[in-house]
């Protein structure tokens, strides 16, 4: 993302770039959209009374599959304010550039 913000700042086609960053922002979008309902199915599996319906030795795995699911999601949660922050960067740039964002005039005298 530093690079990407970095990118932002250059007198170049930031333009580009935020269609990229919005593609980007779909993406991680659809990954979080996919993950989150899973959640409270791997929390229930991984429950101490879940184990005494299933076997013994999945009692381990069920708990390190919920463990690898939250820090998915922390993940994919961290990349999506990123994004934002980055989107955020780069449309300020644009709007500065094109000069979108009012820049009060001097007052005459």
């Amino acid at each position: 993302m530093d690079k990407i913000d970095a990118q932002a700042l250059r007198p170049s086609n930031s333009r580009d770039l935020l269609a990229d960053l919005s593609k980007l922002r779909y993406r991680v979008a659809f990954v979080r959209r996919t993950l989150t309902p899973h959640r409270e199915v791997y929390q229930a599996m991984a429950r101490w009374d879940f184990h005494l319906i299933s076997k013994s030795d999945s009692a381990a795995h069920f708990t390190l599959l919920q463990d690898s699911l939250e820090r998915a999601i922390e993940a994919v949660e961290n990349a999506r304010e990123l994004l934002i922050a980055s989107i955020a960067t780069v449309t300020l740039v644009v709007a500065r550039r094109r000069r979108w964002i009012y820049i009060r005039p001097p007052e005459c005298h």
